[in-house]
């Protein structure tokens, strides 16, 4: 009986859940909080809190992490070298990432070679980045998808010169874009050394509690399935797990294949759309801090709102980005923290204001050490704020006092907050929950003290201040959950449209005497994350639909991860070439055939085994394959019916995921052949034919 353990590492908690795969139920979870930047921490407390006598009986082990996400946005992955082949000044100049290098040997876009490939160049090329000290190699041939002959010659020749990872762009990437497939083989390469590391230390974890037998797989940006082995070699493709994890779980749980799903945290919302079961792809790939990574990925709209985002009182009221440690987590925990909060808002009551500055800064804001240990030298206010908070958590007023400012506002922490030597503390959504009641785990009066504080600042009152605040987080997800539906993911190149304005009405936020609307989603709308029904309830009124919030909604990341199969995509493109004959691209180099039939048998005779091969590198039995041969055209000219343009060739295998309990061996895999054709395409052939 195969039973999951899905772990799912977010950015407030780590959450992981025990699930059986055959009966498709939920046997246990746990949180703990999330510990970066090697979330090992965490992850070992979310195992350990699972029933020592159902966590034994785990048969594999499914993980999601946002490790790959931040060190590529942090620049901790490491140091690797890139070698293009074939890149002309312009096109290497396009790239920004350092070192590399650029060797002569080009394709043209048909495949054919316009230059040959300088052996001796590449070996110059590599002995200088070895001696830099990179890490790992990425190689990159301009035309690789094309033609691959001069990137497999040049990954034989660097395996031969040095035993460091050698990853070729091709084999990470199939996108004809040149410099996203070298910016994606460059970052994959710095990655290997991370991932690996930390894939160790979980299997130390895992052996620590018992289940050092249990394979182990990590979740890759498109909600599949990859093992461990595979993941060490191609790490770029977890990037952006978490999302595409609570689409694919969020799904399972609310038993729908689409819909409109939204994962809020205590850090930020992500919202992403569902069909047939599965997230929407990212059509353009995706960035990620600074690099393009042409890997399939969920397409996801991310705000900065979530539980634990600051509120924000100036002009208007604001919630997020900002993520800050709620005033009634640290009320709880830190007793002298709410004593302080309570003298104040006495104090603000009284009309006591302190020092003068408040205007410009919360005063409510607090902060928080979490450790002592500077990555570099501390200028004289930071040392003295670290001493000062060597007790426990102050107040910005507080903290002025003991350093000798003047004024709250020349506090200088941002160093010390990116560094992650301290934590700012705010007063936040979850603050307001604990007034209202709908969710009160830790210090229900400092929240009213930091909430009426805050109230005195913006000129209301408490009451019109949580009403302020609802407003505010309502139009943002509504704006959020339409942008979403109409799938333009995070683009806002529209914001001065007249469907911006339309948009403007519906949510509330301008007034229109001319213009009534309202709103209605295709699909359902599906909630997950702890704070879910308090965030969303309000929101989905909006578009005239209900809220579903499943069962155990608050693991639906893990639930993802442990639920998810293992698959595999290959792809290529036949076009008509000359004197009548057709022309392959995708089999590693062009290859002509009379017929178009004949080359998709050939891309079923190459794809197919690939296919098959990397599901089981991947960890996969169970295996199931289907090609599907898409013929695309259209009128061209004169001519009043379609033409063949191309026809894409897709071979598509998924599996579920080998456990310790399944035997060895493999069963013959039958390939299941689909045909689709634009319309009028294929009565137009028959009809020519026919003539």
């Amino acid at each position: 009986m195969p039973i999951a353990l899905g772990l799912d590492a977010g950015g407030t908690y780590t959450d992981a859940v025990l699930y059986n795969i055959d009966n498709d139920s939920l046997i246990a979870s746990a949180k703990s909080p999330t510990t970066p930047p090697t979330y090992l921490d965490g992850i070992a407390g979310a195992i350990s809190a699972l029933p020592e006598n159902k966590r034994n009986r785990a048969s594999h082990v499914c993980l999601s992490t946002t490790l790959a996400t931040n060190a590529i946005v942090e620049g901790r992955y490491a140091p690797a070298g890139l070698l293009l082949i074939g890149y002309d000044s312009h096109e290497s100049g396009s790239i920004t990432w350092t070192p590399k290098r650029v060797v002569p040997g080009r394709h043209a876009v048909d495949g054919s070679e316009v230059e040959s490939f300088d052996e001796d160049a590449f070996r110059v090329a590599v002995d200088d980045l070895l001696k830099k000290g990179v890490a790992g190699l990425a190689l990159s041939s301009m035309m690789a998808v094309r033609n691959a002959d001069h990137e497999i010659r040049a990954a034989e020749i660097a395996r031969d010169l040095t035993d460091i990872p050698v990853v070729c762009g091709r084999e990470v990437t199939d996108t004809i874009n040149s410099l996203v497939r070298a910016e994606t083989a460059a970052l994959n390469a710095g990655l290997i050394p991370i991932i690996t590391r930390f894939l160790g230390a979980v299997e130390t974890v895992l052996a620590d509690v018992g289940l050092g037998d249990a394979p182990v797989f990590m979740v890759r940006g498109d909600g599949s399935l990859a093992s461990a082995e595979s993941a060490r070699l191609a790490p770029v493709h977890t990037i952006l797990s978490g999302p595409a994890c609570s689409a694919v779980g969020a799904a399972h749980l609310a038993d729908v294949s689409s819909a409109v799903i939204v994962d809020v945290g205590g850090t930020t919302t992500d919202s992403a759309l569902l069909f047939d079961g599965r997230p929407k792809m990212a059509e353009k790939g995706v960035t990620v801090g600074n690099w393009r990574a042409g890997v399939p990925s969920a397409e996801v709209v991310t705000r900065g709102l979530g539980g634990d985002s600051a509120i924000e009182v100036g002009r208007r009221v604001l919630v997020g980005p900002r993520r800050v440690i709620p005033a009634s987590w640290a009320g709880e925990n830190h007793p002298g923290y709410a004593d302080e909060l309570q003298k104040l808002l006495e104090r603000v009551t009284a009309g006591e204001y302190p020092q003068g500055d408040w205007g410009l800064v919360a005063p409510t804001e607090g902060f928080l050490m979490l450790t002592p240990d500077a990555p570099a030298p501390l200028n004289e206010q930071e040392s003295e704020i670290l001493g000062a908070l060597g007790d426990g958590p102050k107040t910005r007023e507080q903290l002025s006092q003991m350093t000798g400012y003047p004024h709250m506002s020349l506090l200088r922490t941002p160093r010390l907050e990116r560094w992650g030597l301290i934590q700012r503390i705010g007063v936040t959504p979850t603050d307001i929950w604990h007034i209202t009641g709908e969710f009160a785990p830790w210090h229900i009066p400092t929240a009213k003290a930091a909430v009426g504080i805050t109230a005195e600042r913006h000129g209301v009152t408490t009451d019109e201040l949580i009403e302020l605040v609802g407003q505010s987080t309502v139009q943002a997800l509504a704006r959020q959950i339409a942008r979403t539906a109409l799938g333009t993911g995070d683009d806002e190149s529209s914001e001065r449209s007249v469907a911006d304005h339309v948009g403007r009405v519906a949510f509330t936020e301008a007034a229109c005497d001319t213009l009534d609307v309202s709103m209605s989603l295709g699909v359902p709308l599906v909630g997950v994350g702890a704070p879910a029904n308090q965030m969303l309830s309000s929101s989905a009124k909006t578009f005239d639909g209900g809220l579903v919030v499943p069962d155990y909604a608050d693991v639906a990341n893990a639930v993802g991860a442990a639920v998810g199969s293992v698959e595999v995509v290959s792809t290529a493109l036949i076009r008509p070439g000359r004197k009548g004959q057709v022309v392959c691209y995708g089999l590693d180099k062009p290859l002509l055939f009379d017929t178009r039939d004949e080359a998709v048998d050939r891309c079923n005779v190459v794809l197919s085994p690939r296919v098959e091969e990397q599901l089981f590198a991947r960890g996969a039995t169970a295996v199931a394959l289907t090609l599907e041969a898409d013929h695309i055209g259209g009128e061209a000219g004169m001519s009043s019916s379609p033409i063949w343009w191309e026809t894409v060739v897709t071979v598509e295998g998924s599996g579920r995921p080998a456990t310790a309990v399944d035997e060895g061996g493999r069963d013959d895999v039958a390939v299941t052949v689909v045909e689709k054709w634009s319309e009028g395409l294929e009565e137009a052939e028959a009809k020519r034919k026919g003539n």
